[in-house]
């Protein structure tokens, strides 16, 4: 037979649990971040007239499938682009052309004009996108450089 006493404390110790399972949760996904999953397929885009696209600005912010992106226009015309997805927790990252920084929103970090990290919690630095430069034409790849 369960007495009250013992019903109360089984009680208490289930809404307990009930109650801290969402914080912990939350504190994983901070520091465990579901960033490095498998991809299915690269998703691609294709830039036609580069010399538009980057007639009054060196950089254009593009979507790569479902990832948002930034392309530059280095000096000696070649290409380079990065995601705009915070690696500490898979924020959205904005460009911030007077400090040349990309800032996240959510936590505070900043990456410098190159992807490194500027200020943490971030402790990676930007994934590099695959740029191909050829027949006028850019063609972007989510495809880590590295990988």
């Amino acid at each position: 037979m369960t007495t009250r006493r013992s019903f109360l404390s089984r009680l208490l110790h289930i809404l307990g649990i009930t109650a801290i399972a969402p914080i912990l949760y939350a504190i994983s996904a901070v520091m465990y971040p579901p960033l490095a999953g498998k991809r299915q397929r690269a998703a691609t885009l294709i830039l036609d007239n580069p010399d538009e696209v980057f007639s009054s600005l060196n950089y254009s912010i593009v979507k790569v499938g479902d990832k948002d992106a930034i392309v530059f226009q280095k000096a000696d015309k070649s290409y380079e682009a990065m995601s705009l997805q915070c690696t500490h927790a898979g924020c959205s990252l904005e460009w911030k052309d007077s400090s040349q920084q990309f800032l996240c929103g959510c936590h505070g970090g900043a990456f410098h004009r190159d992807g490194s990290v500027a200020v943490p919690p971030p402790t990676r630095p930007l994934e590099h996108l695959t740029v191909r430069a050829e027949n006028g034409r850019i063609t972007i790849i989510d495809k880590p450089v590295n990988g």
